[in-house]
């Protein structure tokens, strides 16, 4: 019988501490994992929640009752996951294909947590997020600091990862 290509991630899961948090809930522990997530990981989902949040996915895809999830392995690797509710199950939306260390900087997190989502949503789900007036901006670093930039680099404008609100409310006047 052959090997699952789910099973290298699911062992992994398996294997991980794994804290949950609900769109609109706090940080738990699954499984008998302690306490809360390190900080950095929680920032970076905080930040792309606000940048999911920003009205830019609207009518695209409902992201009330979707949850995000932290694994982290004893050896030091980390895994983030969107999942949504379809037909009434959760199922995954967004997760990585890479591990990343786990003790990292926060910018870092926060750049790969975006990067992660960013290319969920745009190379698997087909979906062009964020557009911003007709352009995809894409996960950047400039001066150190994570960004949202305009991928061809036409668009001058940066928006940093958490405030993709000010996209929209350029885009309304």
């Amino acid at each position: 019988m052959g090997l699952n290509i789910e099973d290298p991630v699911q062992e992994f899961r398996d294997s991980a501490f794994h804290w949950r948090k609900d769109w609109d809930g706090l940080w738990h522990g699954v499984d008998d994992t302690p306490g809360l997530p390190p900080g950095h990981w929680t920032t970076a989902v905080q930040l792309l929640s606000q940048d999911l949040d920003a009205g830019l996915l609207t009518d695209v895809v409902d992201l009330r009752g979707s949850s995000w999830h932290i694994f982290i392995s004893p050896s030091g690797q980390a895994l983030i996951e969107l999942h949504v509710i379809r037909d009434s199950k959760e199922t995954g939306f967004v997760s990585n294909d890479e591990l990343l260390e786990a003790d990292c900087t926060e910018n870092e997190a926060i750049y790969w947590a975006a990067e992660t989502v960013h290319g969920d949503l745009t190379g698997y789900h087909h979906i062009l997020w964020p557009e911003i007036d007709g352009r995809l901006f894409e996960p950047s670093v400039r001066d150190g600091q994570p960004c949202w930039a305009d991928r061809a680099g036409k668009d001058t404008r940066v928006f940093p990862i958490g405030h993709l609100d000010a996209a929209t409310s350029t885009n309304a006047g």
